[in-house]
């Protein structure tokens, strides 16, 4: 079973290397917070009070705002966001060590922004951005 924490009233801290620690000990399990509805906001999750694994994020009314993966600490694969109308906003990838390796941007109405590519591996590993 997950353990769950409310972090804006649960015996929480973060210790000197920036590890959160529950009573007393670094936390492993799911990390939420809430808005002023009582519905979730946030949704972190966490082993040894190291970010690890699912992260998301809500707009109030429960629209999704953003998500991504940690591993180790850090940001790997596709981190997402959208706008509160639901559409895309952003989507960046990150590499096995935490870098960026692209990013995309769209208006609230679905046009794309931007698109950027980085010298680093692709999705797939496959092949090296020329950007």
């Amino acid at each position: 079973m997950v353990r769950l924490i409310d972090v804006q009233s649960a015996d929480v801290d973060w210790d000197d290397s920036g590890r959160l620690v529950f009573e007393g000990v670094p936390f492993t399990g799911e990390a939420v917070t809430y808005n002023w509805l009582d519905e979730v906001r946030s949704l972190v999750t966490y082993v040894d009070g190291i970010r690890e694994g699912a992260q998301r994020e809500w707009y109030d009314g429960e629209e999704l705002r953003s998500e991504l993966t940690v591993h180790n600490g850090r940001v790997v694969g596709p981190a997402r966001e959208w706008h509160p109308n639901g559409r895309p906003a952003r989507e960046q990838w990150f590499d096995e060590r935490g870098l960026p390796a692209a990013e995309s941007r769209w208006d609230e109405d679905g046009r794309r922004e931007a698109s950027e590519e980085r010298g680093c591996r692709d999705r797939s590993g496959d092949s090296t951005f020329e950007g």
